[in-house]
């Protein structure tokens, strides 16, 4: 089969990808995981590969946060035939943006980019992504109002400026080897797809491979999950 080909099988096969995130402002929308999931399949079954180059960024200041902006070239190939490069590979550029209030607007960006690649590579039906939903000037304001105001109470009772950040956290025991997870109960709740696998009598216990797939997934989703120092 041609690369062209592969790609009619595949979009022949391909179905609506669950939206099963819940945004904190309502919306419904597809995750990464369900994304990768579902493509990662097909181009395993059709020995494809996808690798990017970040083409062009740009970054600008937007409601107290920075919203990143860029253009990655997706270059998807078929390993089938690889000793014949550039004849079987499809090079498409593809907008990802990303907002965030810290340093992760990057990293959303291109998680955005790669979704979007798979999605219209592979034909998948989807909804919005709320990452790049613009807030309103009105909630722009309050929202940097409100972090301000917590920053400064935060330091003023000369706890870390960020103590009212919902987050979850991790503690390590080195006599079983083991993590043990805890922290804000929404935010546990929304990513319990996660956690659930882990849970032992009503707490999430996870071993050290456990807790570092954990991380890396909970980060792409942009969710602060943090060691818990000990007293």
């Amino acid at each position: 089969m041609t690369l062209a080909e592969k790609l009619h099988a595949i979009q022949k096969l391909a179905r609506k990808v669950p939206k099963r995130g819940v945004h904190e402002r309502g919306w419904s929308y597809m995750r990464i995981e369900e994304v990768i999931g579902i493509a990662t399949r097909f181009m395993a079954e059709h020995k494809l590969i996808l690798t990017p180059t970040v083409k062009s960024m740009t970054r600008s200041e937007r409601g107290g946060g920075s919203v990143v902006d860029l253009i990655v070239t997706w270059i998807l190939t078929d390993l089938a035939v690889a000793d014949y490069p550039g004849m079987y590979a499809l090079n498409v550029d593809v907008p990802g943006s990303g907002f965030d209030y810290d340093s992760k607007g990057t990293a959303k960006a291109l998680t955005d980019s790669r979704k979007n690649a798979m999605i219209l590579l592979f034909n998948l039906k989807g909804g919005e992504d709320p990452e790049r939903a613009p807030m309103t000037r009105t909630e722009s304001k309050d929202r940097v109002a409100q972090v301000v105001e917590d920053k400064l109470a935060n330091a003023a009772a000369g706890k870390g400026i960020d103590a009212n950040v919902p987050a979850l956290f991790w503690q390590w025991f080195d006599e079983s080897q083991t993590a043990l997870v805890s922290g804000d109960k929404e935010l546990m709740k929304r990513n319990a797809d996660l956690v659930k696998a882990f849970k032992l009598g009503g707490k999430v216990i996870l071993k050290e491979a456990e807790l570092e797939a954990l991380k890396v997934k909970l980060d792409e989703r942009g969710v602060p999950f943090k060691k818990l120092q000990a007293a």
